[in-house]
């Protein structure tokens, strides 16, 4: 525990969030907070975050830290991850195939969709074999992305009914 002030006592994980937080996004730390949620609950580690956020800034020439939409990235890491795997097991691209694209609006980024695409992914999916649906939601990074489209439940349905 580390002792902020006189009156906060706070756990280390807790102390160096804030720390890079304050040193990386100028908006605080539950922005950072909301992309390391994410990006966990995907599956993925701390280290393959900074290697998404290092490629983006790359790829955009992005110097300003202070200016990153760091859960955009994340999300949008997500769904490239998730459109590769999907791709793999289905043939269906869901960019191409469909709209599925990314919102930035920091801590409350989310994935853009029309209820078309999710009958087209949902087609797709369903024509998998039992074993290919198994091993489709074998991936955290699926199952973040299927739950954030609210698409999980009737894939998971899939597999107890086949």
């Amino acid at each position: 525990m580390e002792k902020i002030n006189e009156e906060i006592t706070i756990s280390r994980e807790e102390y160096n969030i804030k720390e890079f937080a304050w040193q990386f996004c100028a908006w605080g730390y539950r922005d950072i907070d909301a992309a390391l949620n994410a990006w966990k609950e995907a599956g993925l580690t701390q280290d393959e975050l900074v290697e998404a956020i290092t490629e983006w800034m790359d790829s955009t020439g992005t110097t300003d830290t202070t200016k990153l939409d760091v859960c955009y990235i994340a999300y949008d890491a997500i769904l490239q991850k998730a459109r590769n795997t999907i791709e793999e097991a289905t043939k269906f691209d869901i960019m191409n195939d469909a709209g599925f694209d990314t919102v930035g609006n920091y801590m409350c980024s989310s994935y853009d969709y029309r209820g078309e695409d999710k009958e087209k992914l949902l087609e797709a999916i369903k024509k998998l074999t039992q074993q290919e649906l198994e091993e489709l939601l074998h991936y955290f990074h699926v199952h973040f992305f299927l739950d954030s489209v609210d698409l999980l439940d009737d894939v998971v349905k899939l597999v107890e009914v086949k």
